[in-house]
């Protein structure tokens, strides 16, 4: 596949160097015998993406005018279509590879194991201070991994049907050039889960159990500068049932209690995210946040209608998320507005619902709405940059 953009659009005027070029193949391939089954695939994804030159300014006086004003100056403004791409940019080339194989285990059910890497390569270049500055990326990342997947589904025995497998990853990032923007690290991931459906007429229960295991050490900077080893392991665990009532109307109701550990980006992150055009600074002492949660959903599909509902109910503990600070920080690339990781206890609530309608066997109609509201609870005030509500119809 190949794509080339030039310039993206407001209403009334060009975002200048907003381009982007990408170009990408895959190749599969696969293999099957009796109970027995492989298959091979491998991608190749390299991108170009232009920065829009509006959100890299020089101080912090124009900064904050900009932000003022609401709409770039007019030399941005006239900046015109063109597919040329400029610095601010950057470009990405990632490699995934993936190894599947099955066996069948008799009547009882299937093997199943994959074996996955991916290597990821971002450069990104700022805008040149001086005519004689280098050409070179100011930041070069590269990161790996290896991951693997042994899972085993067993068929229907006494109206149970489930799934039981072990899950393991490794991560490393050691070959930062230039800036940087968080340390070298490694990372060891470790799971094993159990997930079990039962069913008996129009009632269906599912639950599931699963152990994460997170490690991350040799962190260390460009600096030398060491960071301890951090190590993270919870349970995670999830029921629900499923009725239905008659063939139109069916109902779901779950709940389930999940935790995620802090990544690397929120413990350690310290400097330009560029594509963001906004400094980060991490937290090292985040701790791994915690949800409860409540899903409740509704299917009723009569004739040629379709009203489907789902509402659910969050608690999350120590929520992380990115927090505004101020003022801007003015570094040697210009001046850009600043954000840190910070912790709250949160209560999301929400709703999704669709209503649609078969018009001709060529036809629909459908209208859709997504709401959300979430709350800290410690401070009383509502959480930052949640999505805005959202309405769709469509035709």
């Amino acid at each position: 596949t190949l794509k080339k953009g030039g310039n993206s659009r407001t209403r009334d005027y060009w975002l200048m160097n907003s381009g982007m070029e990408e170009y990408n193949f895959s190749a599969a391939a696969g293999w099957q015998q009796g109970h027995r089954g492989l298959e091979l695939f491998y991608s190749n994804f390299n991108t170009k993406l232009g920065i829009f030159r509006g959100a890299h300014i020089g101080n912090v006086t124009d900064l904050e005018q900009a932000i003022e004003r609401g709409e770039p100056t007019e030399q941005v403004r006239n900046a015109g279509f063109t597919y040329q791409i400029d610095r601010p940019h950057q470009q990405v080339h990632h490699h995934l590879f993936k190894m599947k194989a099955f066996h069948n285990t008799g009547k009882a059910g299937r093997l199943n194991w994959i074996l996955s890497g991916q290597y990821n390569n971002r450069m990104e270049y700022d805008v040149k201070r001086f005519a004689s500055s280098s050409d070179a990326p100011q930041l070069d990342l590269s990161i790996s991994t290896v991951s693997t997947d042994l899972v085993w589904d067993h068929n229907n025995w006494k109206g149970f049907r489930g799934t039981v497998g072990v899950t393991g990853a490794y991560q490393f990032n050691d070959s930062y050039k230039q800036r940087a923007f968080i340390p070298n690290y490694r990372a060891l991931n470790g799971a094993a889960f159990l997930i079990e459906k039962w069913s008996s007429g129009n009632l269906m229960v599912e639950g599931g159990l699963r152990y994460d295991w997170r490690s991350l050490y040799n962190i260390e900077d460009n600096n030398n500068r060491q960071y301890p080893d951090r190590d993270f392991s919870s349970l995670s665990a999830s029921a629900g049932l499923n009725y239905r009532f008659t063939n139109e109307l069916s109902t779901t109701l779950n709940f389930s209690t999940a935790w995620r550990a802090p990544q690397i980006n929120e413990l350690y992150s310290d400097g330009l995210h560029h594509s963001s055009a906004r400094i980060e600074t991490g937290n090292a002492n985040l701790k791994p946040e915690r949800a409860n949660s409540w899903i409740f959903q509704a299917e009723y599909h009569p004739f040629r209608w379709t009203f489907d509902l789902s509402v659910y109910y969050k608690e999350i503990a120590d929520f992380i998320y990115l927090a505004p600070d101020y003022p801007p920080v003015l570094t040697i690339r210009g001046a850009f507005p600043a954000f840190s990781y910070r912790q709250a206890d949160a209560r999301l609530t929400g709703l999704d619902a669709t209503v649609g309608y078969v018009l001709t066997a060529h036809w629909k109609t459908e209208l859709r709405a997504s709401l959300l509201r979430a709350r800290d609870k410690k401070a009383d005030d509502w959480l930052i940059q949640m999505p805005a509500d959202r309405f769709d119809a469509g035709l």
